[in-house]
């Protein structure tokens, strides 16, 4: 595994600005690459792709491989031809420029895509083929999901009122998609311009020298093409329920647990088949990123499985995950890999050793730091080299909005620690940059609303808080004041950009 000393930015696609209603994969997330890989930035750090269910989680999705489709930029579609640039500003949504309009976006792209869809001509036809070719182990089950989803409606699979279709049996499914074929054939389409897409802005990043460090959660939604396309690898019984799901045991945080409701995966199936469906989903995982972190790592060496009727995570039990079996294969068939282990939280010793012989590094978050034990594993100075060190994650809050939350005793150590040499929002946030810029490991990572010092109004996630999350959004003023030159500094003092000097203002944050 590659260990580089370098830094990055945390800031999920949504959050980009610009006029759609939310972030996209268009102009505003080129230029961002372009401008941090000119200020020595090596990596941009984004959440889950995924198409996600209600409520716009990008941990709870409609596939663990698809991609969204509000992220389709509208503007580089009509560079296709497929659409005009006058049809494309049809897009425009007129919102909170700090907000993103999920909704809204998503009922306009889709008028905009069915529209592009139905001008395809033959030579586009075979390209969207070709795709399919390439992708067929996961995009067509997306697809046929897709399509029957939306004909009941919006139905979850194991309500649909067609068991022979709940059920996968060959003769139903094959006469289903046969006459909802050109139904077909546009989700195929969409997964298509997704990933052409994508593709293009991965190209313009690792040209700027800056690779897309990705998220990876362990377990998928109930409501996937993954679980009913595969219910064999899951804890399902004869009527395709759930007999145990995920979730973590009571702790200091929440005294019932955390029920997360995710169906457990038939690890014993899994291992009879070598794994196929974890070294394909790991293997799709660096065809999009450079790197990939592994949410909740310690479920791959235990898991807390909780009886379906129940109602809170409490009465659990622990039980043996796959551990190095499934780890040694990805290291024999993905050598040099460049995985991270989310390893937050209450640990064993067990899951150490675990990590240890993966070689992964952890994580480290600097708000978790000052509680005033001394040998508290996220204070900088005692880092390992390798780990991944956060000022915060996309799960914590601002860190202006933790100063405002913190106890006065937290505060005054952070203070004392970081050395802020102004008192000001931008000050300390500053201090608390720089000194994770200076600890030993190896990459070191801040969120954007922290690097331009946003109040907790600003957080993206709240954990355990079903509604109003992830719909953080820069505004074109903010996205234009991030501070490239000071980036370019620190990274420099501390020896996290390239060798190679670079002038920050050569790059321009201006949209054209």
């Amino acid at each position: 595994m590659a260990i580089h000393r370098s830094c990055g930015i945390l800031m999920h696609i949504t959050s980009l600005p610009g006029p759609y209603g939310t972030g996209t994969l268009g102009d505003f997330a080129q230029v961002f690459a372009r401008l941090l890989g000119n200020a020595g930035v090596r990596y941009w750090q984004v959440l889950p792709l995924g198409p996600p269910q209600e409520g716009d989680s990008p941990y709870q999705c409609l596939s663990a491989f698809a991609g969204n489709p509000v992220l389709i930029d509208p503007g580089h579609l009509a560079q296709s031809g497929l659409v005009t640039p006058e049809e494309a500003d049809e897009c425009r949504v007129e919102t909170n420029p700090e907000t993103a309009s999920f909704q809204e976006a998503a009922n306009k792209r889709e008028i905009l895509l069915r529209l592009a869809f139905s001008r395809l001509d033959d030579r586009e036809k075979a390209c969207v083929r070709a795709f399919v070719e390439k992708h067929r182990a996961w995009v067509v089950d997306y697809a046929w999901f897709q399509t029957i989803r939306a004909h009941f409606d919006g139905t979850p699979w194991w309500l649909w009122p067609d068991e022979d279709l709940r059920r996968r049996e060959p003769a139903a499914l094959e006469a289903f998609v046969w006459s909802h074929a050109a139904e077909v054939f546009y989700h195929m389409f969409v997964q298509y311009e997704f990933y052409r897409q994508w593709s293009d802005l991965k190209k313009e990043a690792n040209a700027a020298g800056v690779g897309l460090f990705g998220d990876m959660p362990i377990y998928v939604a109930r409501d996937s093409a993954d679980v009913w396309s595969h219910a064999d690898l899951f804890e399902l019984d004869a009527d395709l329920v759930p007999t145990r799901v995920s979730g973590v045991p009571p702790d200091y945080f929440a005294e019932d647990g955390q029920l997360w409701g995710n169906p457990l995966y038939d690890w014993n199936a899994l291992k009879k088949k070598d794994y196929g469906w974890w070294m394909a989903r790991i293997e799709h995982a660096f065809t999009l990123f450079d790197r990939v972190r592994i949410d909740h790592f310690r479920g791959f060496e235990a898991y807390w499985a909780v009886a379906a009727d129940q109602e809170t995570a409490r009465d659990g039990v622990w039980v043996e995950g796959p551990g190095m079996e499934l780890f040694g294969l990805v290291a024999s068939r993905f050598a040099g890999a460049e995985i991270v282990a989310e390893d937050l939280g209450l640990l064993t010793a067990r899951t150490h050793e675990l990590l240890t012989e993966t070689g992964y590094p952890g994580m480290r978050v600097m708000q978790f730091a000052f509680d005033g034990t001394r040998g508290n594993p996220h204070l900088p100075h005692n880092y390992p080299v390798n780990c991944v060190a956060y000022v915060g994650t996309h799960d914590n809050a601002t860190l202006v909005g933790w100063i405002a939350g913190a106890t006065s005793d937290q505060v005054r150590l952070a203070a004392e620690y970081c050395r802020a040499e102004s008192p000001d929002a931008a000050g300390v946030c500053r201090a608390w940059i720089q000194t994770l810029w200076s600890s030993a490991a190896f990459l070191a990572i801040v969120a954007v609303q922290d690097l331009l010092a946003l109040d907790g109004t600003r957080r993206m996630n709240v954990p355990g808080v079903p509604d109003g999350n992830w719909r953080f959004r820069l505004s074109e003023a903010e996205f234009a004041a991030i501070d490239y030159s000071w980036l370019r500094k620190i990274g420099g003092l501390y020896g996290r950009t390239p060798d190679a000097p670079a002038d920050p203002d050569s790059a321009s944050g201006k949209m054209d």
